[in-house]
């Protein structure tokens, strides 16, 4: 069952590969860091801006979506999957 909030597979891989990038991370530990709960560890390594900035769009899925649905983010996704 898929909660309605979810991001589809391809969406989430995209969005793990951009912000492993900035984290300094691979796209696998950064999944295995988020499933664990481990969020406040990522945002460490974040400057305390990109921190709050990072925070407040995983609480928001609305901005989440609509960012994941930009021109700019789909052609970066379109261009992760080559």
């Amino acid at each position: 069952m898929t909660n309605r909030n979810s991001l589809p597979p391809e969406k989430l891989e995209g969005l793990l590969h951009m912000a492993s990038r900035q984290l300094g991370t691979s796209p696998q530990q950064l999944r295995e860091q988020l499933e664990k709960g481990q969020l406040g560890q990522l945002l460490g390594s974040l400057d305390p801006q990109r921190a709050r900035q990072v925070s407040a769009l995983m609480n928001d899925p609305k901005k989440l979506e609509q960012l994941l649905g930009s021109a700019q983010v789909r052609q970066l996704l379109n261009n992760l999957k080559k």
